[in-house]
């Protein structure tokens, strides 16, 4: 799950066990976290930032954890003008 707010007010990614015993946040680099995917082999999770236009990349552990963050794409500009597929192949 993510928090849909700018930095400022706490934007971050949350892990939550089914158990609701065992929480995890991240704070995320980034304004209004709005998508997260998992890729394919479920060992990655990306978030886009509406906000400012960047994608987060973190490791996913086997149990469903957030890892370290393995990178952080920005875009610098004048506008975002992307493949519609782009963050896709920044996780598989």
């Amino acid at each position: 799950m993510v928090s849909e707010v700018f930095q400022a007010e706490g934007a971050a990614l949350y892990f939550s066990a089914r158990d609701e015993q065992d929480t995890q946040k991240i704070d995320l680099d980034g304004d209004a976290p709005c998508h997260i995917a998992i890729s394919e082999a479920l060992d990655r999770i990306a978030v886009a930032h509406y906000g400012t236009g960047d994608f987060e990349l973190f490791a996913l552990e086997s149990e469903g954890k957030i890892g370290q963050r393995i990178a952080k794409l920005s875009n610098y500009g004048q506008g975002l003008m992307l493949h519609a597929n782009y963050h896709l192949m920044a996780i598989k």
